[in-house]
């Protein structure tokens, strides 16, 4: 009797464990939801991405993040080192979703420090189970404008994880023609 009981923890923990590491349909691309503008879930988003922008060497990490707490505007904040040394989070607007699945974004003017402005536009897009997003923008700041390029990915991982178990049990059973009782000892 206790033997089945084990076994049946072990098959509910596998399943268990089988069912945490697969990867929810949910928020997977271009599913239909309630969380989604222009058919896009923007909680896809959402995350840490690794940015570059080009001509500097160094690599940085971008941040995106809700504007409101329910996931249902068109507007992000996006975080990264824009001009490939200092931080600074920007607002964008969600403008358009293209039919072949790629998300435009606008980075409409904005200061970013005391004396530098922003503005630009960017593709979030889903390629090869990763998310990427492309950001055009112009850093004005004296009356100088410096056009930049970022890229942008977000990894997303899908994991197959497969657990073998294995426990030697011996145990003792007494029957009495309608039940047994039965007394396991297992080795770790």
């Amino acid at each position: 009797m206790k033997k089945t009981i084990l076994n049946y923890a072990y098959l509910f923990l596998i399943i268990g464990l089988l069912a945490s590491c697969h990867k929810d349909p949910k928020v997977e691309p271009r599913q239909s939801g309630g969380n989604q503008i222009l058919g896009f879930n923007l909680k896809e988003f959402i995350g840490i991405y690794e940015a570059q922008v080009l001509n500097y060497a160094n690599t940085s990490s971008l941040v995106v993040s809700r504007v409101d707490e329910s996931f249902r505007g068109n507007q992000l904040w996006v975080g990264a080192q824009w001009d490939g040394t200092q931080g600074a989070r920007v607002k964008a607007d969600i403008i358009e979703e293209k039919s072949n699945g790629e998300v435009v974004i606008s980075i409409s003017l904005q200061s970013i420090n005391d004396s530098t402005m922003i503005e630009g536009q960017g593709t979030f897009y889903y390629f090869d189970n990763d998310f990427f997003l492309d950001v055009n923008y112009n850093l004005t700041q004296n009356n100088q404008t410096t056009n930049y390029s970022m890229v942008a990915v977000k990894k997303v991982f899908n994991q197959n994880v497969i657990i073998n178990i294995s426990v030697d049990c011996e145990c003792d059973c007494v029957c009495d023609g309608s039940d047994c009782d039965c007394t396991c000892t297992c080795d770790d």
